[in-house]
Parts: structure tokens; sequence; C-alpha cells
């Protein structure tokens, strides 16, 4: 298994400056996974990633995954049951046309997306010691001004 991270949101910090970032174990390097997800979004139609002018989830809190782009993932095999609280689901059952998307609804949707297109995908999120932080030490802090 090897072990990245993927990082949700503005990760250039060219903009809002807000990201999350999910460690995770798979089985692909992020290379293939990425390779994948392009490969899914050319199969679905729906774009995460690449910059398709009608990209979900791509612009300043646009957090809604419409009915018709989750109809789009589920026919190439999104799995959106790997969804952690499972609202996106839940959403849609009760009639909705658009579910509310987390940044780690998000990086679980990439994920499931990639799975489509890689046979054998397995991957899990896991959590990372760190090393200063709250641990102890104000290590570099006077690195940052202005």
């Amino acid at each position: 298994m090897t072990l990245y991270q993927i990082v949700i949101g503005d990760w250039s910090n060219d903009g809002h400056g807000r990201t999350e970032t999910y460690p995770v174990e798979c089985n692909y390097k992020p290379q293939e996974v990425q390779r994948a997800i392009i490969r899914a979004e050319k199969k679905s139609g729906v774009y995460i990633m690449s910059r398709e002018k009608d990209k979900i989830l791509g612009k300043y809190e646009d957090n809604l995954l419409p009915r018709d782009k989750y109809m789009k993932l589920k026919e190439i095999g999104v799995n959106f049951a790997a969804f952690e609280d499972n609202d996106v689901v839940a959403e849609f059952a009760d009639g909705n046309e658009d579910a509310n998307i987390t940044a780690k609804d998000c990086a679980i949707l990439c994920l499931e997306m990639a799975k489509t297109q890689l046979v054998g995908l397995e991957y899990k999120f896991v959590e990372l010691e760190t090393l200063f932080g709250e641990s102890g030490g104000f290590i570099g802090y006077g690195c940052f001004y202005g």
C-alpha cells in the first residue's frame, strides 16, 4: 500500500486558502488514481478534477452535487454507499434535487470514481501522527510573516 494525502480545496492558496487534507493508504499510486479519475470523468461526463467549465464542486461555496450528475456517476458504478454518513443517498431518496457534499465526501467521491476504472483499487483513510504542533514546540513560527 502507498501512503499519500488527498488535498481538497485551494491547495495552491491563491483563492480562499482553505483546504482539508486526508491521508490515505491505497494500492495504486497517486498518478494512476489521477488518470483513472480523468477516465471516469470522460466516461460519465461529470468533471471534478479536470478544468472543464461545468466542473462540480469547483467554485467557492459550491458544495452541491446535482441529481443529474449523481445519476451519471451511479451509471458508471460510483458507490455512494461508501460515503461515511450516507447523507448524499438520503438527500436524493428524500426527493432533493441537490445533495450537500463535504470535503471528506469529495475525497471519497474522487476515489470511488477512480475505483470504477481501476480493477481491485482499495483504499483506507488513516490518521497520521504529528511531530510538533499540539505535541509540543513552536517550530518555525517565525518563518511566516506579513
